[in-house]
């Protein structure tokens, strides 16, 4: 213990060393991202594929099946989905948590290149991504013109946009809403038929009768010349000059086959704010960067931009997570500075001295300032994790230098000198210590090398907690010992002291008397104490039934998300109308301050007949609750006709997206699926607080059917592909070239005049080429009326149904407990089976992992135990705490309604660390006075009595240090509330089992040692 002495006796060596710490410490956290969670890296790798004009099974048979056949061969697949909507593919490949995401996704897009060929030539190259759960928008910007929207979709790309991205820390800006600029051909089928001309000869003719190019270069004498062909049209209308050839050497003007139009690109959706339209920013950050500031700095280059804007511009930010983000890391540091002047108070009421108190108020802050440096140089960033381990950490931070400080203190009431007492006090306690921080590392470490989401969205929570406590500890043995050899006072607290704790003294003198008389009756009575413990402990097992069970609380943010579906049927026009009468709805309550539209769809779940409302509320704190306004506006919501919606209230600070119980039933015969989905719909309809129950399945979009007659085909020598080729060139259109001006690029694009195509009827009459002349084509098809699917959806190469819901009112856990148990009674044919996704995928994937981590921080914590007093048995003794203090966890959690979650089952894995401790400390003093001779009775008795003080002062402080945490206030307490909860109640109960339930089986295994030792003695004689 040298160098425990050096310290002491070298103060200004040891200040030093600390004012380093601090001040790397300060400069670690003014460099430390911001971000609302970790950084979550999930292994799926997502594939999409754009085949314009085609349908839902054109989608699924000719792109969806072929890329799911080839990525099924790369290894580490976990599960495949695919969704084939109209004019688009995407297929999600989820690989196992092991598996390097970045190496699978060159995988995938290999597999890719190898069947692109087998793909539709008229279909876009498939883009692969690889997934990032973390590049979700923190900020969303609201642009507002008077402008035609072409012009202002320019303005704001061109303007906002790209100044935007050069902003440092800002991955990528999205643009939702607004009309490109499209340059349209308009063919007249009339003048087509007149002068035989095809769509296709009329986009050849554009492609090269409007380009530039460079054809060389000329040298004449000293001088060389660029030799370019500038053949492109400068201007819109001198498009109309371009001319096709026509049999027998004459040639047609375009302008005479259509009409040119400057416009946009056929509206399929668009976005509004406040009631006017809107193009909306979406703002994505770069991993680890610090959202607070790039907030910041982003408002500053918006208003930067407003002056050099055209007239009439309005910008708005109508959400900012750096918000809440910011509030939420503030109200945990507020929770800190509580707990630690809390923890000041508590401690002066015990030590009856002021020095004592600045003492803790300087160790302390020290050791939190320093976590800071490790947390800098591994890259983390300040979240609700690492700031959650922070503030939770308080209590182990003090709970060392508590043991030191109470036994300096104690050996001063002895008569020693400062010095003297720094240096014996620390030695003494200093094997206490140790083993109280390697159980509190060996719990946590298990957690950091945790797989699944929960491993990485905890291993910042774990992270920060060991650095904290190696600091802590640094601190316990090092500051606090140099700064007690300091501090001197009188053995007597002084008058005003004695003052300010005499109402705490009294009372705590008559709990420490009737302690040590209830002791002494739990050791005369062994088996009736245990007995008592046990029976407590069976009675609160059965209340776990009670308890709930979810993912991650859900957070009230403000803002609320309805989305809208229309029948499948439903136009552009008809979304926009109910869209609108919702969104007045909304703006007029006296809640919400704005009020954001996206109607279109977007991802998975596009469609004309579909849209998003985002309703901002109020930042009135006595406004109700953004769940309380959800449940009143389902009522609304369900009763406009015809219209299937769903709405979200909550935040949650990470799990899968969409809603939290979705239950997939998988298998061959799509009608087969639809049957055993509305069992599936009826029994989650039954359960009460399931709201929002939908499929994805869609059956009844009308469809106009073009069906080749192979005979016709065949005498004329025509091909269905030439008849596909006509339909889509006339009503999709086809890309026929770039208008290019200031800079900027423009499709062209040859379609049917809407003219000639406002009725179903008209397609008939569409002029087909047929060699040199023109047929309808109504002459080679038969057309007829049916319906189709709007999306289909396939699990692992099946098709598939998802069931979704909502829970209102009840933990998901517990609702998906009871659906679950009546869908396994659903008999399925063979080939069919059930899957689950969403949030109760979440559950009980990580859930599993967190098991694991437990039961390894346990196994890790008896070894240490052991390793520590050298007994096994000993060790095994002080681990009985450990399933005992569920007396402490569960009825906390049950008067508190607090449902089991992530954060609180990690509560219950930081307390195999401190539930142990006091049971060690009371265990290795007791072994230290028995091995001086005193019989176990006495000194099991004794070393309750001298370390009851310092265990009550580490819970009451770990206690009090987590209340504010507990109480849940502010933005983001509902994240922080479980687990100090938990820890709460654990610290209550490991407390009472140490001093009452350890001291009578540490006097039994006693007992048993000397029976046993006789039994032997005798034999042996």
């Amino acid at each position: 213990m040298k160098l425990i002495q050096i310290f002491i006796n070298r103060p200004v060596f040891t200040s030093v060393t600390v004012l380093i710490a601090v001040v790397l410490g300060l400069y670690s956290y003014a460099n430390l991202g911001v971000a609302l969670v970790p950084e979550v890296d999930i292994p799926v790798v997502t594939v999409s594929t754009t085949y314009r004009g085609a349908g839902p099974s054109e989608i699924e048979l000719l792109v969806s099946k072929p890329i799911e056949d080839a990525v099924a061969q790369v290894e580490g697949v976990k599960r495949i989905l695919s969704y084939s909507l109209e004019g688009v593919s995407f297929v999600v490949i989820e690989f196992e948590y092991d598996v390097n995401v970045s190496d699978a996704t060159v995988s995938v897009s290999n597999k890719i290149k190898t069947i692109s060929a087998l793909l539709p030539e008229d279909a876009e190259d498939p883009v692969t991504e690889k997934f990032d759960i973390n590049a979700f928008p923190f900020m969303t910007i609201a642009v507002t013109s008077n402008l035609p929207s072409q012009y202002a979709y320019d303005v704001v790309e061109d303007k906002i946009q790209r100044r935007l991205t050069q902003i440092e820390g800002l991955a990528r800006v999205e643009i939702l809403g607004g009309l490109k600029r499209e340059i349209h051909v308009y063919l007249d089928p009339i003048k087509l038929y007149q002068y035989r001309v095809s769509p296709q000869k009329v986009a050849e003719a554009i492609q090269m009768g409007s380009r530039n190019d460079p054809s060389g270069h000329i040298v004449q004498g000293r001088k060389e010349f660029s030799v370019r062909v500038l053949g492109e049209a400068q201007k819109v209308v001198e498009l109309e000059n371009i001319y096709i050839s026509l049999k027998g050497a004459i040639a047609v003007r375009l302008g005479d086959l259509s009409r040119i139009l400057d416009t946009t690109e056929e509206r399929r959706g668009y976005a509004k704010y406040g009631g006017k339209d809107a193009i909306l920013l979406d703002c994505i950050s770069r991993p680890g960067s610090n959202v607070v500031d790039l907030s910041s700095r982003i408002r500053q280059t918006l208003d930067e931009l407003c002056s050099s804007l055209p007239e009439g511009f309005d910008i708005t930010i109508t959400d900012d997570i750096s918000s809440f983000v910011k509030e939420a890391i503030h109200n945990v540091f507020r929770d800190m500075v509580v707990g630690i002047f809390l923890t000041g108070l508590v401690l002066f009421l015990f030590f009856q001295r002021l020095s004592l108190t600045v003492v803790v108020g300087i160790v302390m802050p020290t050791a939190v300032v320093s976590t800071f440096i490790p947390m800098f140089m591994t890259h983390m960033t300040m979240n609700m994790m690492s700031t959650l381990g922070l503030a939770i950490s308080i209590g182990i931070l003090v709970n060392n230098s508590i043991l030191v400080l109470e036994n300096i203190s104690r050996y001063k009431d002895l008569g020693f000198s400062s010095l003297d007492a720094a240096e014996k006090g620390t030695e003494e306690i200093a094997l206490s210590v140790f083993s109280t921080t390697a159980t509190n590392l060996g719990v946590f470490i298990p957690v950091i090398f945790m797989k699944g989401i929960a491993g990485q969205f905890l291993k910042d929570f774990a992270v920060t907690i060991v650095f904290s406590t190696l600091f802590s500890l640094w601190v316990a043995m090092t500051l606090t010992p140099m700064v007690m050899a300091q501090v001197h006072y009188e053995k007597a607290p002084s008058s005003l002291e004695r003052k300010m704790t005499s109402w705490w003294i009294g009372p705590y003198n008559r709990f420490e008397a009737g302690h040590r008389s209830f002791v002494k009756g739990t050791l005369q009575y062994p088996y009736v104490t245990i007995s008592f413990f046990i029976c407590l402990f069976l009675f609160c097992l059965f209340l776990i039934p009670r308890l709930g069970v979810e993912f991650i609380p859900k957070v009230d943010r403000g803002v609320m998300e309805i989305t809208l579906e229309l029948p499948s049927d439903a136009s552009l026009t008809y979304t926009e109308k109910i869209t609108g009468e919702v969104e007045r709805y909304l703006r007029f309550l006296p809640s919400v301050e704005a009020v954001e539209v996206a109607v279109g769809g977007s991802g998975s779940e596009t469609g004309v007949n579909r849209s998003r409302l985002r309703v901002l509320l109020t930042d009135d704190p006595h406004r109700p609750s953004s769940f309380m306004l959800a449940e009143q506006l389902r009522g609304y919501l369900n009763s406009i006709p015809d219209v299937r919606s769903s709405i979200s209230a909550s935040v949650s600070g990470g799990g899968s997206p969409g809603k939290p119980i979705q239950i997939i039933v998988s298998g061959e015969s799509i009608e087969t699926l639809n049957i055993i989905a509305f069992q599936v719909v009826d029994i989650m309809k039954e359960t009460s607080n399931v709201v929002d129950v939908d499929t994805n399945w869609r059956l009844g979009r009308a469809e106009y059917r073009i069906s080749p007659v192979s005979w016709r085909l065949g005498y004329l020598g025509l091909t269905t592909e030439a008849v596909v080729d006509t339909v889509r060139n006339y009503i999709t259109g086809t890309k026929a070239g770039i208008f290019r001006e200031e800079g900027k690029e423009y499709d062209i694009l040859t379609i049917l005049d809407p003219l000639h195509a406002d009725a179903i009827a008209k397609i008939q009459d569409f002029p087909l080429p047929f060699r040199e002349e023109f047929i309808p084509l109504s002459s080679v098809v038969d057309l007829s009326y049916g319906t189709g699917p709007t999306s289909i959806l396939r699990s692992d190469r099946n098709r598939a149904i998802t069931i979704s819901a909502n829970v209102n009112n009840r933990s998901v856990g517990d609702a998906f407990s009871k659906i679950q148990k009546r869908v396994q009674d659903i008999s399925l044919p063979q080939g069919y089976k059930f899957s689950f996704a969403g949030e109760v995928e979440d559950i009980k994937e990580n859930f599993a992992y967190l098991y694991s981590a437990f039961a390894m921080s346990v196994i890790l914590t008896f070894l240490m135990i052991a390793a520590i007093l050298e007994s096994y048995l000993f060790a095994l003794i002080i681990m009985i705490t450990l399933p005992l203090s569920a007396i402490g966890v569960i009825p906390i959690l049950f008067i508190t309604r607090t449902a089991v979650s992530l954060y609180g089952l990690l509560g219950m894995i930081m307390l195999v660390g401190l539930v142990v401790n006091n049971a060690i400390i009371i265990i290795d003093y007791g072994e230290k006075r028995r091995k001086e001779g005193i019989e176990p009775f006495k000194a099991i008795q004794e070393a309750c009595a001298v370390r009851l003080r310092p265990i009550v002062m580490a819970d009451l402080t770990s206690i009090i240090a987590m209340l504010p945490l507990a109480l849940g206030l502010g933005e983001g307490g509902p994240y922080r509330a479980p687990m100090a909860i938990v820890s709460i109640g654990g610290l209550v109960a490991g407390g009472t089992l140490a001093l009452f339930a350890v001291p009578p089986i540490y006097i039994l295994s006693w007992r048993f040692r000397y029976w046993f030792h006789e039994r032997r003695t005798s034999t042996s004689v």
